[in-house]
């Protein structure tokens, strides 16, 4: 309502309940509205208002209501405006969903869904009207996304949102506070939320820190709680509180709440504000259960302590019901399945508020789409940087009853700051993987369905965005921002919670963060308790008024992370906040001697010290003398009526020039109203006249009346500025003046108005009709409409003619006296109009027009589209096996409806179980399934046509489209009997009961992490020999591939475990070595590796292979030989539990060799050169040997030597030549035994 409305002193108006003339219609007050239950008759309205600024003052003005029939049938779907907001990116922030006004039947129209998903950001969660926004911390720019919004009938209309994102600065920035007013009657108690139109650059939470106030008030909540006391007999006592707000970090912001107390004053009706019920209560239930509503919590009363509000009634129409509960504060709603709005009626304790009603939203149980759990343990899902984690739909999203979730297939789910897929085996899961080193928020938007088919026309599907909040996997270092504070030489410390500054990916981290000073520039000392976040801040000496020095602080996280941050000091005299003293207004009489204590008005940032006026002045041409100051007051004489403003320079206690204000003393002289301005006429009749004139200046007093003087005697009193004047004498000529009257007495006559002559015109007309053709209309009104009316009653001269004007234009048609209908040609399709009409005999001024007629919009039959709907057929998708193809016309432009709202679309099927299919305007793409007779491979082929109250437009050209899926699982997936040869199993299958409607080129057996084989057919029973790497136990997995075009589809997998293969046992180690001994060799018998079945031991073979003897793997084989050195050979073999030829392993031969014979000479002397020559040997053959030892130069001794050849056999050990046989002389002798010669050393 206030859209087009002003204050010329750049207040903001308000509205009052009370300056409501609404005749018998229900309208009332909600904020800055008005609201209006609908009369049941259809017509045109009016209501006139009043808006009041912060002093009283008050303006008038009408509204025209029209009211049109309630139906389904002539309904319009919502036109929402775009949705403009802006964020801080990091920070979430509720943006409102502003709906008023969005449909053109008037509906009610509330949120319902998210049609695209944001870019730079996510939705957090959404409401009636409204939806949490919040901007991922990295990003900026503008997000663009789409929202879906209702009315009560179903009809949809889309609404874009446009999210201006800015980076969060790095340093931070304190609020700002801003004034408030508020005139109210005295002797109560009211409650006053001071933070609305308070704001913080970062968009930090803002909250009262404390109230400066010689009054006594207290805060709650961001509203300021005050006792008002009396008012005088005139004007109003003001009482200034000042307070202040602050931020997370402790930033702070100042101003007043001027509340002015007044007889004068209008009671604030309390504001409803709109309750939606919570869907989390709603969906799932059937139709009959109860939902309670707790609408007090969101209500207020400016004027009176919100406990004693309460609801006394309650309407939930003629098809509902609803009971006020829990001691008047909560409204009970049963449920149905269609969408309802409730009233409830709200009181205060001036009970002025009996025509004010709240407005509940409750979605029907029919209506609700698939929904996020409000699960605060579930939502926002929970993951940690660079781990999968699973979000399980049936968990996240909560359906109507007897409904489980779906993901659409058609419509890909996307990720934000990570990477979405699907979950094999489960169609109603979807895995998400955060980005590489991405801590933070993510999100997924997956568009879900509650159908029980695909295409279940009864299906309803939500575009969700499911909140992800990453964690890291191991410790992140903390963050801090920059701060700033204004720092005194003197007085307290000023202080910043470095808390707010803070933030940590660890989120348990910001409960133990430790606060350290780093640093301080000279001048400053700065310090922070052990265990708190609050750093202290206080001027030492050096440090003077307009220095701006720095303190560094230290956030540890105490698990290895740190993270520094600057907080500037600006240091000045005085850190306390500036005196205030709103404008101060005075009633007074001319001649009286008046003096003001500013101290009254003041809001002192030092308690209990005096204040000085000095500098009194008159602004401008005021009238005003004898203008003194003492002390705090001022003193003045008043000279001439009207308003006189003072100027006058206060100063606070700090004694500092700087910190001084103006201080403005509106004077207003009481006086009689100021003359009225020249009264224009409005209409005349044959014995009256409206005349209509503007408020004069008041002059300090409200005026009470208006008398209108006129010729011939005439004399009328009169309440308003818009005066119907009766009594007046047919063809006599009248002039009119006007005066008021306030308290004081009455003002000087206006000037004279222009001569008015009343005679009778034809009466004023009633509006005229529209014809409205009946459906189908065709072309008779296709740009044209015909214009009926019925003749008004006329005592004047005849009916010359009648004039036809378009309500808001110039244009005019003229028909002639005898016509009552008109046909009006040449008209925009589509373009709503509306026309008022007069009849016209020889009066002049001529009567006025008529009230506007109902709007009505010519239009024709559709234009057909020249473009086919766009066609998407299932394919491969993880998320269903069933066939369906979804066509879409969304792209077709408004203008193709020609000027009417599309009322359905007809779409014919070539292909399906039907041929026609209708569905609502409100729908743009319909998806068919297996219940519409699609078949997979199947070609099926549509058209669109629009139809609305004219007919049905042509055809669109056509579309077509085969829907396909990936091929089901192989049938019978089996082992056919056991492996017939080494590595191989033959494996047997049946091809897929579902083939996808695709034809299935050949099957994929993977028979490990990396390898597999194809098949060209199902074997069937008779099995395909599947040859694998090694043998053992294997596991496969069988798939078949089919091909739409060239493109190759893999279909659903099955698969086979305990899969047994095997081979021969692989042969023995090979265990051949050279042995200790000189007459015996012992060879170990190893049994090789297994092959698929156990190894159950080993043979040998010590005949070439004719015979074998059985040994456990790792028994030892010995044999005795004749001499050292000699080799025994046998054949080895591993056997196993297998039978047939793959019970042994092929036979290896290993060699044993006995320990080389043992041959040596030896010399040994004595001081005489006398030598003993000694042989020694082992290993040899236990016969009869001859040793013969050559001398080779030596001499033998005397005849102590016998032969020097000797029979020898094994192991030996004799002098050469005998015991006695000693040999002189330096050669070398040598022995031969049995071919093997040595020489001694």
């Amino acid at each position: 309502m206030l859209d087009n409305d002003s204050d010329p002193d750049g207040g903001k108006p308000r509205l009052f309940q009370s300056d409501l003339d609404a005749g018998d219609l229900n309208v009332w007050v909600a904020g800055d509205v008005l609201r209006l239950r609908a009369p049941d008759k259809p017509g045109t309205y009016s209501v006139i208002y009043g808006v009041r600024d912060t002093d009283g003052l008050k303006a008038t003005a009408e509204v025209s209501i029209f009211v049109i029939p309630d139906s389904a049938k002539n309904n319009h779907p919502p036109l929402p405006e775009p949705i403009i907001d802006r964020v801080i990116s990091g920070r979430p922030k509720v943006i409102s969903v502003d709906l008023a006004g969005a449909d053109p039947d008037g509906d009610s129209v509330a949120f319902r869904s998210i049609l695209t998903a944001p870019k730079l950001g996510r939705v957090l969660d959404t409401g009636v009207d409204w939806l949490r926004y919040e901007a991922f911390e990295d990003k900026a720019g503008t997000d663009f996304f789409q929202v879906q919004v209702q009315d009560k009938y179903g009809e949809t209309g889309v609404a874009e949102v446009r999210v201006g994102v800015v980076p969060e600065e790095a340093e931070n920035q304190p609020p700002v506070a801003l004034d408030d007013n508020v005139l109210v009657q005295p002797n109560r108690t009211i409650s006053y939320n001071v933070l609305t139109n308070d704001v913080d650059p970062d968009d930090d939470p803002l909250r009262i820190a404390e109230l400066n106030s010689t009054t006594k008030a207290k805060h709650r909540n961001g509203f300021v709680e005050l006792e008002v006391g009396d008012a005088p007999d005139a004007g109003a006592a003001a009482t200034n509180i000042g307070y202040t707000i602050e931020d997370a970090a402790g930033a702070q912001g100042h101003a007043v709440l001027k509340v002015s107390a007044s007889h004068d004053a209008p009671f604030y009706a309390p504001i409803a504000r709109d309750d939606v019920a919570d869907l989390g209560d709603i969906i799932g239930r059937d139709p009959g259960a109860w939902v309670d509503i707790p609408v007090l919590e969101n209500d207020l009363d400016f004027d009176g302590p919100k406990v004693e509000l309460k609801v006394t009634d309650c309407d939930a129409g003629s098809q509902g019901e609803c009971e006020v509960t829990k001691g008047d504060s909560t409204v009970r709603v049963k449920l149905t399945a269609d969408d309802q709005v409730v009233l409830y009626r709200l009181d205060d304790s001036d009970d002025e508020s009996s025509d004010t009603f709240g407005v509940i939203y409750v979605t029907g149980t029919a209506n609700v789409p698939p929904q996020l759990t409000t699960a605060k343990d579930k939502i926002p899902v929970k993951a940690v940087s660079g781990e999968r984690v699973v979000l399980d739909l049936e968990d996240l999203v909560v359906t109507r009853a007897g409904r489980e979730p779906r993901i659409v297939p058609d419509r890909a789910p996307t990720a934000v700051n990570g990477v979405v897929g699907a979950v094999e085996g489960s169609p109603t899961s979807l895995s998400f993987v955060s980005d590489r080193g991405h801590v933070g928020p993510a999100s997924v938007t997956v568009s879900v369905s509650d159908g029980r088919t695909t295409g279940e026309d009864a299906a309803l599907t939500s575009l969700l965005t499911i909140p992800i909040d990453v964690r890291p996997s191991g410790n992140v270092a903390p963050e801090m921002r920059d701060a700033s504070v204004d720092v005194g030489t003197e007085g307290d410390a000023a202080e910043v919670d470095l808390a707010g500054l803070t933030r940590d990916a660890n989120e348990d981290d910001l409960d133990t963060m430790a606060y350290s000073v780093k640093s301080a520039e000279a001048g400053l000392t700065a310090s922070i308790p052990s265990g708190e976040s609050i750093l202290s801040i206080e001027a030492g000496g050096g440090a003077k008024d307009g220095d701006t020095l720095e303190v560094a602080v230290v956030a540890d996280d105490g698990h290895g992370g740190t993270t520094e941050a600057t907080v500037t000091a600006h240091i000045v005299d005085s850190d306390r906040p500036r005196l205030e003293i709103p404008v101060i207004s005075v009633t007074t009489k001319k001649g009286e001697v008046r003096s003001v204590d500013l101290a009254d008005y003041a809001v002192n940032p030092y308690p209990g010290e005096p204040i000085k006026a000095s500098n009194a002045r008159i602004e401008g041409s005021g009238r005003v003398d004898d203008l003194e100051t003492d002390g705090s007051s001022v003193s003045f004489r008043p000279v001439g009526s009207g308003t006189s403003t003072i100027k006058v320079t206060v100063s606070d206690a700090s004694d500092d020039k700087k910190r001084d204000v103006t201080a403005r003393i509106n004077v207003v002289v009481l006086d009689v109203p100021a003359a009225p301005p020249r009264p224009a006429l409005s209409s005349v009749e044959a014995s009256s006249a409206v005349l209509s004139w503007r408020e004069p200046d008041a002059n300090g007093a409200p005026i009470e009346q208006y008398e209108v003087s006129g010729s011939h005697g005439f004399r009328q009193i009169c309440t308003g500025p818009t005066c119907r004047l009766d009594d007046l004498t047919p063809g006599e000529t009248y002039t009119f003046t006007v005066k008021a009257e306030n308290s004081v007495g009455w003002s000087e006559a206006s000037p004279p108005s222009e001569a008015i002559t009343p005679n009778k015109a034809p009466d004023l007309m009633s509006p005229p009709t529209i014809v409205v053709e009946p459906k189908p209309t065709g072309s008779r009104m296709d740009r044209q409409l015909t214009v009926r009316w019925t003749p008004p009653a006329n005592e004047g001269s005849p009916i010359t003619s009648y004039e036809i004007k378009e309500a808001g234009s110039g244009r005019t048609w003229t028909a002639t006296g005898g016509q009552t209908s008109h046909l009006i040609t040449g008209l925009d399709n589509g373009t709503s109009y509306a026309f008022e009409i007069r009849a016209v005999n020889d009066v002049e001024p001529r009567r006025q027009f008529s009230g506007a007629s109902q709007s009505v919009a010519p239009f024709g039959v559709p234009v057909r589209s020249g473009a086919p709907p766009q066609l998407t057929a299932s394919e491969d998708s993880p998320y269903t096996n069933e066939p369906w193809v979804r066509i879409d016309w969304s792209r077709w432009s408004v203008s193709q409806s020609n000027g009417n709202a599309v009322s359905a679309y007809v779409i014919t099927c070539d292909g399906c179980s039907r041929s026609t299919y209708t569905v609502g305007a409100g729908t743009s793409s319909k998806t068919f399934g297996a219940g519409d007779g699609i078949r997979k491979g199947q070609t099926v082929t549509f058209t669109v046509a629009a139809t609305n109250d004219a007919g049905t437009s042509d055809r669109s050209p056509s579309v077509s489209g085969r829907p396909w899926t990936k091929a089901g699982p192989v049938r019978g997936l089996r082992e056919v009997g056991s492996s017939p040869s080494d590595r191989t199993a033959m494996i047997g299958w049946d091809a897929p009961a579902d083939d996808g409607g695709l034809p299935i080129r050949y099957y994929v057996v993977q028979t490990g992490s990396s390898g597999s084989v194809t098949v060209p057919a199902a074997p069937g029973g008779g099995g395909q020999a599947i040859t694998f790497a090694d043998n053992g136990t294997h596991s496969i997995r069988v798939w078949a591939v089919t091909f739409n075009g060239d493109r190759s589809v893999e279909g659903q997998a099955d698969s086979l475990d305990g899969i047994l293969t095997w081979g021969k046992p692989f042969p023995p180690d090979d265990t051949s070595k050279t042995s200790t001994e000189y007459y015996s060799v012992d060879l170990r018998l190893q049994a090789g590796a297994a092959n698929g079945k156990p190894v159950t031991g080993v043979q040998f073979s010590t005949d070439g292979g004719a015979s074998w003897n059985d040994r456990r793997s790792g028994e030892s084989w010995s044999t005795a030989v004749e001499q050292g050195g000699s080799t025994a050979r046998i054949m080895v073999r591993t056997r196993s539990s297998a039978t047939g030829d793959r019970e042994f392993s092929d036979p290896i031969t290993i060699t044993g060799t006995s320990k080389e014979k043992y041959l040596a000479i030896s010399v040994s002397c004595n001081v005489l050169g006398r030598c003993a020559i000694g042989v020694n040997a082992d290993g040899f053959i236990n016969q009869p040997r001859d040793a013969v030892v050559s001398l080779n130069g030596l001499q033998p001794y005397g005849d102590s030597c016998g032969s020097f050849t000797q029979s020898v056999s094994g192991r030996i050990n004799y002098t050469a030549g005998g015991n006695g046989c000693r040999v002189t002389g330096d050669a070398k002798p040598s022995v031969t035994l049995d071919g093997v010669s040595r020489t001694a050393p």
